[in-house]
């Protein structure tokens, strides 16, 4: 700015529309200091900006770690405890994804515009300029606020479980919204019209996202090879009838927060579709004391092999009682431990019976017999569920489709083995 007073000229007076439909000085002159925000302000901005394209990051991460290894998604840092669940939230085939894509990316890039328009503040810019970075910062505030409503709810009312990392990215976003619409812009001639344009704009893109989810069919299952996961009458603990049918198999840790919550599912289901299905259990501890898939152990899965030595004793002791410390071991899971589930399992088999078994569990190798079955059926997070010739890779959050789920498989596989094998063209 010069220090003498411009002469006004008619060019000065000229106005012209900009693309976002403010109008602009010919002149387009610098940004004076009255229409700049605090510079605490934007600093603020730009640090909340940056807090919320970190967290976006970390969790494509998560996905895309889940996509190379062929696993769930598992964020570091949220062990499931009561409501909170990361990978349950995670790993929803409805709620997490937008027709198979992560909505944790398209989440990504529009940080990375807030960003990138956070950054672009400087008094060193145009009005024009400025007033078009500030309805790029309204349209993503909109967006990322209106989001984060749309999924706290998601995860509230229909999963039923939190993600912490997604939470703290909702409040972030809710933060920024409010730093936005408050604070900046008017200033610069952004009237409350261009305002609410931006912001249509922001809710016409979640309510696309939103409409996507609502209309795509999640896909819980996928199909395996025949005869994968057969097993032997006998071979294994089985809660239910040990000759039912239709034969469930379950890769299961007692000391799972997940497994837990399967386990009502599954009671459930069973209950709904009669004494005809029952479940194989295959113990597949989340400890590097027993399984060598895990490279540590947490303090929480620090009973896991003995939990699964236990069951697998009372299984060989006396079948007919070890639906009971099945159940005992999942309903009590929070408070569990080993002596308190020694004293359960010699209430059922006595404690004689139950060291020999303990014994015999050991000889045998029971353990590393079910992780390494398990592996071969290309179990690498819990809990790992198949029926039919379907493998279940997520859960649905109502008990009451997943024993529609378990039906269908079995009536298609039913349908499949009557029919036999496909053969191979004629040759001609």
């Amino acid at each position: 700015m010069s220090d003498h007073e411009a002469t006004p000229t008619d060019d000065d007076a000229a106005r012209t529309d900009d693309a976002d439909g403010s109008s602009a000085t010919a002149s387009d002159a610098k940004t004076d200091a009255e229409a700049m925000p605090p510079v605490a302000f934007v600093w603020g901005l730009r640090v909340v900006a940056l807090c919320g394209l970190g967290i976006a990051l970390f969790l494509s991460w998560v996905h895309v770690d889940a996509w190379m290894t062929e696993t769930m998604a598992k964020a570091p840092g949220c062990a499931p405890s009561g409501l909170v669940d990361c990978n349950t939230v995670l790993n929803s085939p409805r709620w997490s994804t937008w027709f198979g894509l992560p909505v944790v990316f398209p989440a990504l890039l529009v940080y990375a515009v807030i960003n990138a328009g956070a950054w672009a503040i400087s008094i060193n810019r145009s009005r024009t300029d400025m007033r078009r970075v500030w309805f790029v910062l309204y349209t993503g505030a909109a967006t990322v606020a209106s989001a984060a409503v749309w999924f706290a709810y998601v995860q509230i009312a229909v999963i039923g479980r939190v993600c912490t990392w997604c939470m703290a990215e909702h409040v972030i976003g809710v933060t920024l919204a409010l730093l936005i619409w408050l604070c900046g812009g008017a200033q610069l001639g952004l009237d409350g019209r261009r305002r609410l344009t931006a912001a249509g704009i922001g809710l016409l893109g979640v309510g696309v996202l939103v409409g996507g989810q609502m209309m795509q069919s999640p896909r819980y299952t996928e199909p395996v090879s025949i005869g994968r996961f057969e097993f032997k009458r006998g071979e294994h603990p089985v809660a239910g009838l040990a000759n039912a049918p239709h034969m469930i198999v379950e890769a299961l840790d007692y000391s799972c927060p997940r497994c837990r919550r399967l386990y009502g599912m599954l009671h459930y289901a069973q209950l709904k579709l009669g004494p005809d299905y029952a479940i194989t259990v295959l113990t597949f501890p989340i400890s590097s004391e027993c399984n060598p898939l895990y490279e540590s152990t947490e303090p929480m899965h620090s009973n896991a092999c003995q939990l699964a030595r236990l069951a697998h004793a009372v299984w060989l002791a006396d079948p007919n009682r070890f639906e009971e410390l099945h159940a005992f071991l999942f309903v009590n899971q929070p408070e569990m431990t080993i002596e308190k589930a020694r004293a359960f399992a010699v209430t059922l088999v006595g404690e004689a019976s139950l060291d020999r078994a303990l014994k015999e569990v050991d000889e045998r190798g029971l353990i590393k017999r079910d992780v390494d079955r398990a592996a071969e059926m290309g179990v690498r997070s819990l809990p790992g569920i198949f029926a039919g010739n379907v493998r279940f890779r997520a859960l649905p959050e109502d008990p009451d489709v997943l024993a529609d789920l378990i039906r269908d498989a079995f009536e298609r596989k039913a349908v499949r083995d009557e029919l036999g094998p496909a053969r191979p063209p004629a040759e001609p």
